[in-house]
């Protein structure tokens, strides 16, 4: 039930964001036009200010992605006591990447990150 409530909730948001988007792109547009006839060197002007913002905006929405680290997915490994060595190995190396990251973790204290990366590396 909730998952339906969010997927309409997230559908509504979405288009009404692809409308505002919309209405801003035109009233760009019009600035543009109104400039432009003003003096074309002003309309010139406004829109490369336009298009350095939005390639600032862009960077700076690529860039906080690229520097975020990935989800660790846990493999599905089932009952360990009857887990193959691959099956092992694979979750050892899930551990060792899931205790690498506590021991760089800030909101954790010295001794939790110490013990995060003493533990990653016996692993």
């Amino acid at each position: 039930m909730f998952d339906l409530i969010f997927k309409k909730i997230s559908l509504v948001i979405t288009i009404a964001a692809a409308v505002v988007s919309f209405l801003l792109a035109i009233e760009l547009l019009r600035a543009y036009q109104t400039l432009h006839n003003m003096h074309p060197w002003a309309g010139y002007v406004f829109a490369g200010a336009v298009a350095v913002g939005i390639v600032w905006l862009v960077g700076r929405l690529m860039g906080g992605w690229r520097y975020r680290p990935r989800t660790l997915k846990c493999p599905a490994v089932g009952d360990l006591d009857e887990a193959g060595a691959a099956d092992l190995r694979r979750y050892g190396k899930y551990l060792r990447k899931y205790l690498a990251r506590l021991s760089t973790n800030e909101s954790l204290s010295d001794e939790h990150r110490a013990q995060a990366g003493a533990a990653a590396s016996e692993l």
